[in-house]
Formats: structure tokens, C-alpha cells, sequence
């Protein structure tokens, strides 16, 4: 049953991350390149992390799908010369290189994955002031395979593992907030 509901959360991330790469090659969008390493660094850094301390997971599929995803789309865009750079874009990698300085320093799974996910909604605020003020140009399928796949996630976690909770809870919020926000929210035309 775990490793059923493991895989279908997989599938879930797998179906939002592969629209994005379809997308991405085929030039449809132009990802910000450094937003996409810096949440490869921080998402992976915390899954290493966490796979080190408790071992490998079922509940762990859709964050190593989301992972992957992440690198997948950063080494699509670089072969496909598909991808901007902005200012802003520079944090989200040098979050994800302090993640990792921490873990190396302190080899602190706890303290690792809090960072990321502080860094990460840190980081995400644009993505939702921008949903809340123009909601069609983040109204995506994507935040309803995401909410289910978390959800799932969050089903199979043994409740008393506090750490593995983290990022499926962040994430599922995430992807909630998004849901609300470009889906069921109606805009006032000024």
C-alpha cells in the first residue's frame, strides 16, 4: 500500500514537472535558469539530507521527483540556450548554496531541511503576490497534481516522523494557496 501510494505521488509531480519541460522545450516559456538550480540545491540538499538520517521513504517520491524536475528543466533550457537571467533570480542559488554549506558543516538534517523551507517560501512570496494580482499568468494544472501528490505524500508518513512531514506540508499549503488564488478567486476588473 505505501509503495503504491509512493508511486502514484510520484506520478502525480512526474505529470506537473513534464508539462513544464514540454514547455520549456519547445520555447514556449523561458525559465529563469538560477531560480531553477537554486531550488534543485535546496530541495536536494534536504532530501540527501533526510535520506541519510532516516533512510529512503516511499513518502519521499514526489520531493525526489521535484528534484529531478529541477535539474531537468535547468539542463533543458542550457541545451535548448532557453532560459533568462534576472538579479533577483541570484538568491534562490545562493540559498541553495548555504543550504548545502550547512548541511556539510553541521551535517544537521533538522536544521538543513528548516533552511530550505524558509529560504524556499522566502523565495516564493513573488510567485504568490503575483497569482494574487494577476491570477491567469500562474493558473496552472500543475498546483492540482502537486496538491494531490502532497497529500498522498502526507498519508503515508508515519505520523511521529516530524522531519518527513516538513516538506510535504510546505508544499501542500503551497500548492493550495496557488489552487486558491488562480483557480477560485475572482479578479475585479478595474
Amino acid at each position: 500500500m505505501e509503495a503504491a501510494a509512493g508511486i502514484i505521488s510520484f506520478l502525480l509531480i512526474l505529470a506537473a514537472q513534464i508539462s513544464y519541460i514540454k514547455d520549456v522545450f519547445f520555447k514556449q516559456v523561458t525559465p529563469s535558469i538560477l531560480s531553477w538550480a537554486g531550488w534543485f540545491l535546496l530541495m536536494g540538499t534536504s532530501l540527501l539530507s533526510q535520506i541519510i538520517f532516516v533512510g529512503w521513504k516511499w513518502s519521499m517520491t514526489g520531493l525526489t521527483c521535484s528534484v529531478a524536475g529541477c535539474f531537468a528543466i535547468c539542463m533543458i533550457a542550457l541545451w535548448k540556450r532557453n532560459f533568462r537571467i534576472v538579479k533577483s533570480d541570484y538568491l534562490f542559488l545562493i540559498a541553495g548554496i548555504i543550504c548545502m554549506i550547512i548541511y556539510r558543516a553541521s551535517s544537521d538534517t533538522w536544521l538543513t531541511t528548516i533552511f530550505a523551507i524558509a529560504a524556499d517560501l522566502l523565495l516564493a512570496i513573488p510567485v504568490v503576490l503575483k497569482a494574487f494580482s494577476n491570477p491567469e499568468t500562474e493558473k496552472s494544472t500543475s498546483w492540482w497534481f502537486g496538491t494531490a501528490s502532497w497529500m498522498i505524500a502526507l498519508a503515508i508518513i508515519d505520523a511521529t516522523d516530524a522531519l518527513l512531514l516538513l516538506w510535504p506540508l510546505y508544499l501542500l499549503a503551497f500548492n493550495i494557496t496557488l489552487l486558491i488564488l488562480t483557480w477560485f478567486r475572482t479578479t475585479v476588473k478595474h
